[in-house]
């Protein structure tokens, strides 16, 4: 798996109906009146998009392809871009997405990611008096990297071009519900070359009995719902106030009235007990937790408010001589109170959260055969243990942070929760032995950065 860390299907699913009913919504709850023109111009801007990609052939070579986890390819992207003019700008997109590789005759080989970064220019046409309704373009042309990583099986090794060139093309729709926040949806086209593959199969010996090559082509469409988020200080053009790209000079900003808000976040957990029974342990895949997960609440009054919350976590399952062979993806949802406490006429909001919920535990990418390394350079092929874990918890949760208001709709943050979940059972076998209970505990501190995008 990736540093990026891939979210269990249900987690897919809840980010992306997250963002897709976010524009009803945000609708009802837009506070500009409605003959008030929005000007983009003379403004930068940052925007998250999800969704689901199709590729265009699944083939990798001879009887390998690429399947869709869970039946979701999920599509993680974001960027940021500027418009000069009241049509052109330029903008830079990223995004990753993690499909898996499988064989008719030998299963499931690896996980494939792809990274692309892609500068691009951006047209787009604001539509009515009030320019809320603005349809655009995308093209660009930029750099693609591949990642063939958690290879299932030691004598199956899958190799294809690491980096290349892509090509992007995109056709959108923004709603501005607000001077400095727009919901949309787009269709995002990535062209990739063909690209060269090589799977080469060994026997127990360690002796070539296959080695297959080929090309394939990963390109792509994606159906995306995204969040633009534009900081600093929204006006009209010629305004000198739009020359503050990113802090806003006048409020208001966090006010005493019921407000609605979005909001993403990414960070690393630390689990304060790694142990999972018999000398299996949790580890940091490649030393960082990552957690990322997104959330909705609503300010009641000048201190009060109510979120709902969930992220998606997935530590690796170590024990020597193995090394990691299997993961477990915890998904959980939080209903949480917040008291917050503003400052400097509301731009700085500290708070507190507290709450309850549940999560899920789920072992995946588990691997019959692992590959253990020798003293003189070689290896034996070992089996690892075989585990369970309890499936659902109730979860709680405690924590602190402060945001700073970049105006009056664009927050950005660091929060401190602590996550706190009872033990959970597992059991754990070394091949023939005996099954050994015991128990493990996800609880942990986890900082991380939140952006919040406020509707009204």
């Amino acid at each position: 798996m990736v540093w990026w860390s891939r979210p269990g299907g249900i987690a897919r699913l809840a980010l992306l109906a997250a963002l897709l009913v976010a524009p009803a919504r945000a609708e009802e709850a837009a506070s500009a009146p409605a003959d008030t023109p929005i000007h983009d111009t003379g403004r930068w801007y940052f925007y998250i998009a999800t969704g689901h990609r199709f590729l265009v052939d699944d083939d990798l070579i001879s009887d390998a392809e690429f399947t869709q986890p869970n039946g979701f390819d999920f599509f993680l992207g974001g960027g940021g871009g500027y418009n000069f003019s009241d049509h052109w700008g330029v903008e830079l997109q990223a995004h990753g997405t993690e499909i898996d590789v499988r064989s008719d005759s030998l299963g499931k080989l690896e996980e494939f990611s792809n990274i692309t970064i892609v500068p691009a220019l951006r047209f787009r046409w604001p539509l009515g008096p009030e320019r809320r309704l603005v349809p655009y373009l995308t093209a660009g042309v930029g750099y693609s990297i591949d990642d063939n990583n958690d290879q299932h099986k030691p004598k199956v090794k899958v190799s294809t071009d690491e980096t290349g060139i892509v090509g992007s093309l995109a056709a959108g729709l923004d709603y501005f519900v607000n001077p400095s926040v727009a919901i949309g949806f787009a269709l995002h086209s990535d062209i990739h070359p063909d690209q060269d593959a090589r799977i080469t199969v060994r026997d127990e010996t360690n002796r070539i009995v296959s080695d297959t090559t080929g090309s394939f082509n990963q390109s792509s469409i994606s159906l995306l719902a995204h969040v633009r988020l534009f900081p600093g200080q929204p006006g009209t053009p010629g305004d000198p106030g739009l020359r503050r790209l990113l802090f806003a000079d006048h409020g208001p900003f966090d006010t005493d009235e019921m407000r609605f808000y979005l909001y993403a976040l990414g960070g690393h957990t630390a689990m304060f007990d790694s142990d999972f029974g018999e000398d299996v342990t949790f580890a940091d895949p490649g030393d960082f937790n990552a957690t990322l997960g997104a959330g909705a609440g609503v300010n009641l009054d000048r201190h009060w408010g109510v979120e709902i919350q969930f992220f998606d976590v997935a530590p690796n399952i170590n024990e020597d001589p193995f090394g990691k062979f299997t993961e477990v993806d915890n998904l959980t949802f939080l209903l949480l109170g917040r008291f917050r406490w503003p400052f400097l006429r509301g731009r700085l909001v500290t708070y507190a959260t507290a709450g309850l919920g549940a999560g899920t535990f789920d072992l995946n990418d588990s691997r019959s055969f692992v590959d253990i390394p020798l003293e003189n350079g070689g290896a034996v092929t070992g089996k690892p243990p075989k585990l369970t874990l309890e499936a659902t918890s109730v979860a709680g949760q405690v924590g602190l942070g402060a945001e700073y208001f970049l105006n009056r709709y664009v927050s950005f943050g660091i929060a401190l929760p602590v996550y706190l979940y009872p033990d959970l059972s597992t059991t754990v076998q070394h091949g023939n032995g005996p099954v050994v209970h015991g128990h493990a505990n996800f609880s942990g501190i986890a900082p991380q950065i939140q952006v919040k995008a406020y509707l009204n």
